[in-house]
């Protein structure tokens, strides 16, 4: 056993070298945090037309690892540096690393289920908004992401199943309750009514999320097709209803006449009583109610159909530069199809012909800008030419119907 004093100065000496080493410790983590906050810097510069530094972003941070290579926050600003410059596996391993030292940090897992999101794998998006939510539950953001990835998983074109559409409706809603200023979760409740076909609540949820922001050109282009596809559906009813009223004339006269052969008596009681109901000019008065109600109801139709059709109109057009400076062949060639289609709709041949014709004229001239770097390429080209060609043999159709009528 040592003597007494020796070991007081041995345990005096574990205390001293502990303490240096804490120093020590202490210090690289300090460094290792300026390190950190000088990659930031370079990631996110401020002033006007400033771009990030990722050479030097990354020179910082393999200081910051030198230094103190446990660090949560490294881990996080490495994964911000691999998601700018749209390598995202890469960015959720080093995310997944700064959540192995830190689970319940909300801000990596946000940017780790947004990577998740933009490889579409929307499963492991889901369970990151989900445990944002059990950790923050106020967090609005995570609710409208976590309802914005079951809306994207969802087939194209086809509705969503029940349960899924019930689960956006409660995210979107939440979000919004939380922040009545939240823009995005009302359009994408827009979204999800107009892809179950509730194009009404669609049109409503847009316009709630215009009122907040009404710059935000997602919401501007989507009420619109909202409006025109409504507009289009209550078109093609009346003329289905008329053609139907049309076609039903033989069966109805067939029928009556037979019936007039199987009961002549019965029938002849009928026309007595029918005779007491009649007003001038031979018809009944419920025959003359149901006429009238229907001229009301084709009325109000109408005057539906050309607010809806006034309605898409006015949100693309706001959607298109009209500086004029602006070149016409780098507009948007949907928003300008559209505005043709809401013009042919309204029977106006001159407007749609000049919308139509610009349209092809963007689809022609489009490889040539988009080799210049001018403009982005066409996406859905075929069926944006499908669709085009269709509209262009409609309004040739309704211009030989002017000529004819006159």
């Amino acid at each position: 056993m040592p003597p007494k004093g020796q070991s007081k100065s041995s345990a005096k000496a574990q205390k001293a070298k502990a303490k240096k080493e804490r120093l020590l410790l202490e210090a690289r983590m300090r460094e290792c945090q300026e390190k950190c906050a000088e990659a930031r810097g370079y990631l996110e510069p401020t002033g006007r037309s400033a771009e990030p530094n990722f050479t030097k972003a990354k020179t910082a941070l393999d200081a910051a690892f030198e230094a103190y290579d446990a660090s949560s926050l490294a881990f996080f600003m490495l994964g911000q540096w691999n998601r700018m410059q749209g390598m995202y596996r890469e960015a959720i391993e080093s995310y997944s690393h700064a959540l192995d030292m830190e689970p319940t940090n909300v801000q990596v897992l946000e940017w780790r289920g947004n990577c998740y999101q933009t490889l579409h794998d929307y499963v492991h998006a889901i369970e990151d908004n989900t445990s944002i939510v059990s950790l923050d539950p106020e967090n609005d953001h995570a609710y409208n992401m976590r309802g914005l990835c079951v809306l994207q998983r969802s087939i194209s074109g086809l509705r969503l199943r029940f349960v899924d559409f019930e689960s956006c409706v409660r995210d979107f809603s939440t979000a919004v309750r939380l922040n009545e200023a939240n823009y995005y979760a009302m359009a994408n409740l827009g979204k999800v009514y107009e892809v179950q076909g509730h194009l009404e609540k669609a049109i409503e949820w847009y316009g709630k999320a215009l009122d907040s922001s009404e710059r935000y050109a997602y919401a501007r282009f989507r009420r619109g097709c909202a409006a025109l596809r409504m507009a289009e559906r209550l078109l093609l009813r009346r003329e289905e209803e008329e053609g139907c009223s049309d076609s039903d004339v033989p069966d109805a006269v067939a029928g009556t006449a037979k019936a007039w052969h199987d009961n002549s008596i019965k029938h002849m009681v009928e026309a007595t009583s029918l005779a007491n109901s009649r007003v001038p000019g031979g018809a009944t008065r419920e025959a003359v109610k149901t006429e009238v109600r229907q001229e009301m109801e084709q009325e109000e139709e109408a005057q539906t159909v050309a607010r809806l059709l006034k309605l898409a109109d006015s949100d693309f057009t706001l959607l298109l530069d009209r500086s004029p400076e602006a070149e016409k062949l780098t507009a948007d060639p949907t928003v300008v199809l559209n505005i043709g289609i809401c013009a042919l709709l309204s029977k106006n041949i001159n407007k749609a012909e000049e919308y139509l014709n610009l349209a092809q004229d963007i689809v022609v001239k489009r490889q040539d800008l988009v080799e210049d770097g001018d403009t982005p390429p066409l996406k859905h080209s075929d069926a944006f030419n499908s669709v085009l060609t269709i509209r262009l043999e409609e309004l040739q159709k309704l211009k030989d119907m002017a000529r004819s009528s006159t």
